[in-house]
């Protein structure tokens, strides 16, 4: 199928909220509940609910071309998720998440904002999913090496970003939430000046902290 278009822009914003978006964020929580890959992660009724609720009613919304256009191409990237030939790792996709979150999911995440008056739940819990994931003092070989139950990840992004994470990675879950939520160079603002943003990431690391992150989607997804 061959569209001709002379706005390019409309369907490549439509690529990167809705494919590139689904998978930032929903791969760094998925992980810390206990998935490896994207396959996995679609056959389980709580993350795929979370994917479902975060797509359809948060993203797509957002995409600046007809409802049905943006729906459309949101299935075929849920029957692409669903290829049980690919096995599309997860800890791949999490390479250099900060600049990810902020170049595939910030955007939607505002628009919605705008539209609706309230914060998205799931996009604004794949922001808490980000900083748990990130979450660790432990340094490797050029990365920082964090904690899944007894087993270990790499988590690879920018030296200075990691640096500055192992830095704050002691403090309580608000300062550590709030040290990264103000790098205005990471999101190219402040976004603890987002109304009621920072509160509520700092509710879902507690209780991702409490629960874990599988039963904390669970219970979004309710």
């Amino acid at each position: 199928h061959v569209e001709f278009t002379d706005k390019i822009e409309i369907f490549k914003e439509r690529k990167v909220r809705i494919l590139n978006g689904a998978h930032t964020s929903m791969v760094l929580g998925a992980y810390l509940a206990g998935f490896d890959y994207v396959g996995q992660c679609m056959a389980d009724k709580d993350v795929r609910a979370q994917l479902d609720q975060s797509v359809f009613q948060e993203i797509v919304p957002t995409v600046h071309m007809p409802k049905e256009k943006a729906e459309e191409f949101a299935h075929a990237v849920f029957e692409r998720f669903e290829n049980p030939f690919v096995k599309h790792v997860l800890l791949s996709i999490s390479l250099n998440s900060i600049s990810k979150w902020r170049a595939r999911v910030l955007p939607s995440f505002k628009d919605s904002i705008a539209n609706t008056g309230k914060l998205p739940k799931w996009l604004t819990y794949s922001f808490a999913a980000l900083l748990a994931f990130y979450h660790t003092d432990k340094a490797g070989e050029g990365c920082l090496i964090g904690n899944r139950g007894t087993n270990t990840y790499e988590i690879h992004d920018d030296a200075e970003k990691l640096a500055f994470v192992k830095d704050h990675a002691g403090l309580s879950n608000a300062d550590y939430a709030h040290a990264i939520m103000t790098q205005k160079e990471w999101w190219g603002e402040d976004l603890t000046k987002i109304a009621g943003f920072e509160e509520a990431v700092v509710k879902h690391l507690n209780r991702i902290a409490e629960v874990g992150a599988k039963a904390h989607i669970a219970e979004l997804g309710k």
